[in-house]
């Protein structure tokens, strides 16, 4: 999959609630785990406070864990069972669990 030739001192223009905003790309990660191989996008890590700048979302909570071992459903299930209802879990390779 082709991904953007983006590096570290770029300058990306991105659409937030207030219109558009220059934004510094501070690094790049060359395999990101939680992105879709079957989509043609880039993927943004920013901090909370950024994220509700740029969309005006006040909501986002990201928990990121990431197993050593394949074939652990029933971790993964254990996990979900202490969450909340609204959160959603992506494991590679399968569509997004609710």
């Amino acid at each position: 999959m082709e991904t953007a030739s983006l590096k570290s001192g770029d300058k990306v223009t991105v659409q937030t609630v207030s219109g558009s905003k220059k934004y510094t790309v501070m690094a790049v990660l060359r395999k990101v785990p939680f992105a879709d191989s079957k989509a043609n996008l880039a993927a943004f890590i920013t901090t909370e406070k950024l994220y509700t700048e740029i969309t005006g979302d006040k909501t986002l909570d990201v928990i990121d864990v990431q197993l050593k071992k394949n074939n652990q459903e029933q971790t993964v299930s254990q996990i979900r069972n202490m969450a909340e209802p609204i959160l959603l879990f992506r494991i590679p390779g399968r569509k997004m669990l609710k």
